[in-house]
């Protein structure tokens, strides 16, 4: 069975098998039951059948490899028979490589190597210089074994899990027919989930229950499954784990693993808790400093990652455990180290005593209140991990776990620890984050000395006691998130001498001032008590409002890591540290003055150490013509971000500089500035002939610039070889900006020495600028384009003085498209002085028989263009020109919305190019005349020609006022995998057959289309939207029209004669949805063809039409054989939902023999239609061959706001059945006379609903069994109770007023329409405005009800009408 997620990495493996020149050793990598094995076989199924190799052996290496065997299965393969008689190793190899060396071309595959120490050479396989025809598979579940075996990073695959759609499917096919089982598919589908979309495991457990009819086995299953006991699971995927685990050399990543599994399942661990947990255990060992632990945890993480025992989690800094793997690394975890994990589903096992008594660490995640045992006997406990949100702590807990080292509260609902904590002697970790506690004076005892890592992350403590002192062996203190923090006391924080890790970001903390005399104030900390810290701080997070705060002296002689914010909380608390191994990060937010602003940086010794060491820097309000720049530059920062700084003028001036270049930021990856007024120039140079320009930003790789009102250009000419690594650009609102690159005069004698391009940005967006009148400026101030484009060495297709043939301003012009060689996402908007997108108009080719042979834009994917009222073209290309142009191929997104000059989006020649196009949007262009337009290129307009495209699968139009037409005539577009077609408020778009188009010669047509054998007279056509092929969404602007010969469906020879015409054909096979709303033109849908060969149904995809507001709509599918279906007609025939609204021409919807062929539908909705007056019409009673007709899914039928409705089927010629039909809705429709006036049968019909207001005390009513006769009687009561009505009033919903008189016929007609009801309750009830609603509800039939003799008994169950009506 084939999946998406692996047909990528087979495709990619056999391209790479296939090129000679490509790597010789390549890696399938994976974990355990991955389907490494499985891959492989597929591959040299392609590769056997594709002749690539003359021979193709195999061996499996396993955990201990044995060479001799190896040896033995590759000789067996290659037919080496005489190495039976060596038993010596280094014999056998050198015997194989001599063999091996005689085959030209030969794939050799070792399956599951577990161990790097592998030697191919003792094997006997050539080196990769010995035989170049020799390649190398290998399939490994550890990606470190394939890089030591010489294996590049870019031929390694990894193979991942399945989707889960894919691991649904999988195990469907595996278990069998069973699955579809109403009462186990909902038990298969949680098996399926509890195998962690795991090939092997999905295969092994839907094979295991696939001939197992009973539900209780299912369930049994399911249950071993949750607690890991289900037998074949663990022969068969366990023990691949377990090796996977045995084959770690590092007891480090043993242990590191082991601590993972104290999480629940799908559980994002924090990969910081397997530090505080290590460092707590004594874990690591030869790392002096936290720092240096933290980065052997994150060392082992990814080691375990490659090994595939660990997966990437969404959150940063985390992991993720695969269950299965979970599942076996808590057995060993349990079985040999004493583990106890207890999840909400094995609660009950942690409350046994000998749960504690023998384990070693224990974890509890609990969602609901559980009692917790008290004066527990814990001897060997050393890490107990409690997540207990509705659970308190009693005071003695603690007693009996002396040996505790680690001690992690998470989430608890207690205001204080209990005082037994006190008795933890060994504790070197304590973690209480997100703990509910305001007090921890009791951690504040001699008895805790050992301690070394407190975190109280996210808590609602308010203090830090002042007998904090106490912990003098305290390394990390962590008060992250604690924004109830108001006060620690002045020389706690000092008297912390060995504190190697400080975080404290509070909103609500302030710190002191500090005096020149550096005195403290008695009430809170000051930042100069970190100074007594220096010599062992290396990680510090704090949070101040002022930079006066920070001491002008302040050294931190070892500080490595650091996140200093200095504002207001509001400014720095919107993006705060993620994770503990962050960029390194200053944020400023304050009004400083240049020269307060050099004090800051020249005096305040601390500050600046900071910035130089900075990775991350915002700065804000920043009072200074110029960012400083200081010698040597600032050669850690990596992102910068300056905003509202209204005095900046640049960012680096270096017009006075002198010497030899120089790079001020040479790590700078992303740059970013906000709402600088007065911002000239980001990089302002003088021009020095004998000086190559100020290399800025070598690896600048993104630039965001908002709102710099006196900016007009982004880079210059000079700037932009320097520019190599930008890879997105983003500029918004910056109302005076005219060229994104800029030339000046004292730059053209350097652009010859440029090589100007952008080789790799990929993201492009221009919002906002409405003085852009291109990205580059043009050199030559004349008008004239100077840069030369080449198509080859030999042919130019500019020339150096070419007169620009249009005056329209273009943003990129062909000059400059080689510039963008990997652009693969384009957003242009709101600029309105462009007027074309792509601009090929002035472009001629000088040797008129050279193709343009560069590629434009070919990693170009998506494009926005929005908000551009004076755009007129996307694409402008001059007509000589159009067929030569070679590009956009991997365009897969085009949105266009509010162009208002915009008459088309792209021509035929353009279209041809777009073969990958997948979707396209367009909405509220007011002048869109067409989306597709005819070049002018076509000659012999009597043909049609073929246009791809086929991969659009959605396609959207909306809200374009004075749309005629979609695609031009004489073309034939091929839409083959179009899935979504939407049309709405286009009122123009129609088709007119009021002239026929010019005639036709008889048409080299595909093999896959059809044309019709004669063509339909004026009355025959129809201006509707999809006929066969869609051609009807085509049709010549102002008064001319098309007519459709075309269905691309049936392999038939064209036959058109003399009087045929040639207009566009469309085929769209593949299209699941239509949606058409607003079209006021649009007189019908579908217009069939006569003759349709049942091998080929027509739209076998489509799964949903809705169609809405569409006034002159009078028939959906349209035929020219008075509605009667074509023979042989097959169609439609994964139709599930049919949803009608708001066409008021509409008299019916099917006809009897379309209703036939929709074996799928499930949903049939007509509603607010006012001239409906049947679902199904009457078909002629010669054309009749079948007298039922079956809805065989139809689940919900509702008919709401009908008021000429009559029938559902006017005609007695049928009998319906709605075999699966559980509710019907009937509201609103006041002269419903009948369903149908043959038989109707409805065995699974419970209720009827006559109200769409689902909180009506009135909204089902009693139902006899038959629907039809139910209806008639009421129909037929209705007009009794208008001939003869009297003075008295019975209320009914309809509306009608039913006098006394008529209280004992009505009573005996309620007898009559509850007939076949066993015990029925009907009920008067109250005048509501659910008038002109019924609702029937089915109970069980067989015997006649007796009903009470009073005129109460009938009820809006009896009558349902709009009140008043034909009164």
């Amino acid at each position: 069975m084939s999946f998406q997620s692996r047909l990528l990495i087979k495709d990619e493996i056999v391209k790479t098998l296939e090129n000679d020149n490509e790597c010789k050793r390549i890696a399938i990598c994976g974990m355990g039951g991955v389907g490494k094995t499985t891959l492989v076989k597929e591959i040299v199924t392609i590769v056997k059948a594709n002749n690539l190799f003359d021979e193709i052996v195999m061996t499996v290496v396993s955990q201990s490899p044995d060479l001799s065997k190896m040896q033995g299965d590759i000789a067996g393969g290659i037919g080496l028979d005489e190495l039976d008689r060596y038993n010596n190793v280094k014999t056998r190899a050198s015997k194989l490589l001599k063999k091996l060396m005689d085959i030209k071309r030969i794939l050799i595959i070792l399956d599951d190597v577990s161990s790097d120490q592998l030697d191919l050479e003792l094997i006997g396989l050539p080196s990769r210089d010995q035989n170049p025809g020799c390649k190398i598979l290998l399939t490994s579940r550890n990606k470190e074994v394939c890089y030591r075996l010489g294996c590049q990073m870019k031929d390694i695959f990894v193979l991942t899990l399945l989707s889960k759609n894919e691991a649904w499917d999988l195990f469907k096919e595996m278990a069998g027919n069973l699955v579809d089982n109403p009462e186990i598919n909902p038990v298969a589908q949680e098996i399926a989930q509890e195998c962690g979309q795991l090939p092997l495991a999905i295969v092994i457990v839907a094979k295991a229950l696939g001939d197992k009819e009973h539900k209780y086995i299912w369930e049994d299953a399911l249950e071993q499954l949750k607690i890991s006991s289900f037998p074949e699971m663990k022969r068969n995927v366990y023990s691949r784990i377990e090796l996977s685990y045995n084959l770690l050399e590092n007891e480090e990543a043993k242990r590191c693993l082991l601590l993972c599994c104290l999480f629940p399942e799908d559980y994002d661990i924090s990969i910081e808790y397997l530090l505080r947990y290590g460092v707590g255990l004594g874990l690591f060992k030869g790392v002096p400093t936290l720092l240096s632990a933290r980065h052997r945890v994150h060392s082992l993480v990814d080691k375990l990652k490659r090994c595939f025992l660990l997966l990437d989690s969404h959150r940063e800094e985390s992991i993720k455990m695969h269950d299965v793997v979970r599942d076996v690394v808590m057995s060993i975890a349990r079985e040999k180290h004493g583990y106890t994990v207890c999840c909400d589903k094995e609660m009950k096992e942690w409350q046994n005593e000998d749960t504690w008594r023998c384990n070693n660490a224990v974890s509890i995640f609990a969602k609901e209140d559980e009692e917790i045992p008290n004066g527990l006997e814990c001897p060997k406990l050393k890490l107990l991990q409690l997540h207990l949100p509705k659970t308190s702590i009693q005071y003695s807990f603690f007693l009996g776990m002396r040996q505790l080292m680690v001690a992690s509260f998470l989430n608890l609902p207690n205001l204080s620890l209990p005082s037994s904590v006190q008795a933890l002697h060994n504790l070197h970790t304590l973690c209480l984050d997100y703990y509910k506690l305001e007090d921890i004076s009791v951690i504040c005892s001699p008895t805790l000395k050992s301690l070394e890592i407190l975190s109280i992350a996210y808590s609602k403590i308010k203090e830090l006691p002042k007998q904090i002192k106490v912990l003098g062996n305290l390394k990390l203190l962590d008060l992250t998130g604690c924004n109830g923090l108001i006060r620690i006391p002045s020389g706690v924080l000092a008297s912390l001498s060995r504190l190697e890790e400080l975080y404290v970001r509070s909103r609500s903390f302030k710190w002191e001032y500090w005096n020149s005399e550096h005195s403290v104030n008695e009430n809170n900390a000051s930042l100069m008590e970190l100074k007594s810290l220096s010599p062992s701080l290396r990680v510090l997070e704090i949070a101040i409002k002022k930079a006066e705060l920070f001491p002008g002296d302040l050294i931190f002689e070892k500080l490595e890591k650091f996140w200093v914010y200095i504002g207001e909380a509001e400014y720095w608390a919107l993006h705060p540290r993620i994770g503990y191994v962050a960029p390194n990060c200053l944020k400023v937010q304050e009004f400083i003055d240049s020269d307060q602003y050099q004090y800051s940086c020249k005096v305040n010794v601390g500050i600046n150490q900071l910035i130089n060491k900075s990775e991350f820097l915002e700065l804000s309000l920043l009072r200074s013509k110029k960012f400083i720049y200081k010698e040597g530059g600032l050669p850690y920062l990596k992102d910068l971000f300056l905003s509202f700084c209204y005095q900046l003028e640049y960012l680096v001036d270096a017009s006075d500089w002198k010497g030899p270049t120089c790079t001020p930021f040479p790590q700078l990856s992303s740059l970013k500035l906000r709402s600088h007024e007065n911002l000239k120039e980001i990089c302002r140079h003088g021009h020095v002939p004998d000086r190559t320009p100020c290399q800025c930003f070598v690896n600048l790789r993104t630039v965001g610039i908002w709102d710099c009102g006196t900016l007009r250009s982004v880079f210059t000419l000079m700037q932009v070889p320097s520019l190599g690594q930008l890879e997105r650009l983003q500029i918004y609102e910056c109302d005076k900006i005219e060229f994104i690159v800029s030339a000046k005069s004292s730059e053209l004698d350097k652009e010859a020495s440029c090589a100007i391009e952008f080789p790799n940005l990929v993201r492009l967006i221009l919002f906002s600028l409405p003085r852009l009148i291109g990205f580059v400026e043009d050199v030559d101030h004349g008008g004239q384009s100077k840069t030369k484009v080449r198509t080859s060495d030999t042919h130019e297709l500019v020339s150096e003085s070419m007169p620009i043939l249009s005056t329209d301003i273009g943003l990129l012009t062909l000059t400059y498209f080689h510039w963008f060689p990997r652009l693969d996402y384009l957003d242009v908007s709101s600029c309105d002085s462009i007027e074309v997108l792509f601009d090929f108009g002035g472009a001629e080719v000088v040797d008129d028989q050279a193709p343009y042979q560069k590629t434009l834009f070919p990693l170009l994917k998506e494009i926005n263009v929005t908000l551009m009222n004076n755009l007129k073209h996307v694409w402008r290309i001059n007509t000589n020109f159009a067929h030569k142009i070679q590009g956009f191929h991997n365009l897969t997104s085009l949105y266009i919305s509010e162009c208002h000059s915009l008459k088309y989006v792209f021509t035929t020649s353009v279209a041809r190019l777009l073969t990958q196009l997948e979707k396209l949007k367009i909405e509220d262009c007011n002048m869109m005349e067409t989306v597709v337009e005819e070049d002018g290129l076509l000659q012999n307009k009597e043909a049609a020609v073929i246009v791809m495209l086929p991969k659009l699968s959605y396609f959207k139009l909306e809200r374009l006022p004075i749309l005629w037409s979609i695609f031009p005539d004489h073309y034939h577009f091929r839409l083959l995998e179009l899935k979504f077609f939407r049309l709405h408020n286009c009122p123009k778009l129609k088709t007119s057959s009021s002239e026929i188009q010019s005639v036709a010669k008889k048409v080299d047509v595909p093999s896959n289309t059809i044309t019709s054998n004669k063509t339909p007279s004026k009355e025959e056509c129809s201006q509707g939207f999809l006929r066969p092929t869609m051609a009807c969404l085509v049709s010549k602007r102002k008064n001319k029209g098309t007519s459709d010969e075309l269905d691309d469906r049936v392999n038939e020879e064209p036959k058109f004669s003399s009087s045929d015409t040639a207009c566009c054909r469309i085929s769209c096979h593949h299209l699941e949805e239509l949606v058409v709303d607003r079209c006021d033109s649009c007189d019908a849908i579908f217009e069939l063809a006569e003759k349709s060969d049942p091998s080929r149904p027509m739209f076998d995809c489509l799964k949903k039409i809705s169609l809405s507001t569409l006034p002159n709509l009078i028939s959906i599918w349209k035929t020219c054989t008075n509605g009667i279906i074509p023979q042989g007609f097959v169609g439609f025939l994964k139709l599930r939902e049919l949803k009608i609204t708001k066409c008021n021409n509409l008299e019916s919807v099917l006809s009897p023999s379309m209703a036939k062929s929709l074996r799928q539908l499930q949903v049939l909705q007509v509603c607010d239609c006012q001239n409906m007056v049947d679902i199904v019409t009457k078909e002629d009673e010669k054309s009749i061959d079948e007298k039922k007709i079956i809805f065989h899914k139809l689940h919900q039928l509702e008919l709401v706001d009908l008021p000429n409705l009559k029938s559902f089927h006017p005609g007695s010629t049928y009998d319906f059945e709605l075999s699966y039909c559980e509710s019907i809705t009937i509201a609103k429709c006041p002269k419903i006379e009948t369903f149908s006036n043959g038989r109707v049968s409805t065995p699974k019909l419970k209720k009827v609903q006559k109200t769409e207001d689902s909180s009506s005390d009135n909204l089902y009513m009693a139902f006899t069994g038959d629907l039809n006769s139910t209806i008639q009687q009421t129909y037929s009561l209705k007009n009794k109770v208008i001939r003869e009505g009297n003075q008295g009033e019975v209320q009914a919903s309809v509306g009608v007023s039913v006098p006394p008189p008529f209280a004992r016929e009505s009573m005996q007609l309620s007898e009559t329409l509850v007939a076949s009801t066993s015990n029925p309750e009907i009920h008067i009830p109250p005048p509501s405005s659910d008038d002109a609603e019924m609702q029937l509800t089915s109970t069980s039939s067989g015997t006649t009800p007796s009903i009470p003799a009073t005129a109460s008994t009938l009820t809006s169950a009896d009558i349902n009408y709009h009140e008043g009506e034909n009164k």
